[in-house]
């Protein structure tokens, strides 16, 4: 039995079913922090839209993925998405958005998912046994091809979050990233303005007290944040010329397999 760090299908069960089952789930603080941030992201964008929020900030966005990660790491990626449901269907208490979805309004429809689901355990003595199996190198390698096919499809609707540089990374390792020197320090460039704007957006709001250090943390050429945003935008520039020559992913990964590692 693999265990998918999400599986769709699992939001249709009936609500003890569901938190029965949330013991065998990966847990957030157990599962790849990259591939976990992948995922998350994409609830909290699926669910804005759900919740008829018309506008999403990405900033706000990465801020709620840090408060989950810190707050309700515990929870698994499915019971995010179920609690986002019960909250619409009003199964939980009332919480409104004012159109911004944020990491306020998040956490606080996370508590109320916690809260019912320890009322459901009680009233419906649910065993918190354990009984799933951890992943395999080669299903976690599965789930990485699956994300970038899914994250190309994206890319060509338009929908793509923008938060994929461990796929770069396993693109580079089969030699399937075909970017000029040039067009990296490109993305190099524009994933520093991305971080300088959002360090000026936090600091407007209050929320950065020491824009300076902030600045100079940036343009630190090793800085982790300026490279993974960086392989953020390399990868887009990789999704668009596979877009032009009308390339399939699924195909290219197939045909790698002898690759150099």
């Amino acid at each position: 039995m693999s265990l998918a760090i999400y599986t769709p299908t699992k939001q249709h069960l009936p609500a003890t079913d569901f938190v029965r089952d949330t013991f065998n789930q990966l847990r957030i603080d157990k599962g790849n922090v990259s591939s976990i941030k992948v995922e998350v992201i994409k609830c909290l964008s699926e669910n804005a839209t759900h919740l008829g929020i018309k506008e999403i900030n990405p900033d706000l966005i990465s801020d709620c993925f840090e408060m989950i990660l810190m707050r309700y790491k515990e929870l698994s990626v499915d019971e995010l998405h179920y609690a986002f449901k019960l909250h619409r269907f009003g199964e939980l208490d009332k919480v409104e958005h004012y159109q911004l979805l944020n990491a306020d309004f998040v956490q606080k429809v996370l508590s109320n998912y916690k809260a019912w689901k320890s009322a459901k355990i009680k009233k419906e003595n649910i065993s918190q046994r354990i009984t799933r199996k951890e992943l395999t190198e080669e299903e976690k390698e599965i789930q990485i091809v699956l994300g970038i096919i899914r994250s190309f499809d994206e890319y060509l609707k338009g929908t793509f979050t923008g938060v994929g540089f461990h796929y770069y990374d396993y693109l580079t390792n089969k030699g399937l990233i075909d970017v000029s020197r040039e067009d990296k320090l490109k993305a190099l460039d524009q994933a520093k303005l991305s971080l300088v704007g959002q360090a000026r957006d936090k600091r407007e709001r209050g929320e950065l007290h020491d824009l300076k250090t902030e600045l100079q943390r940036i343009n630190t050429k090793l800085d982790l944040d300026v490279i993974q945003r960086a392989k953020s935008q390399t990868l887009l520039i990789q999704f668009e010329r596979w877009k032009q020559q009308n390339k399939q992913p699924q195909q290219l990964l197939n045909n790698a397999k002898t690759a150099k590692k």
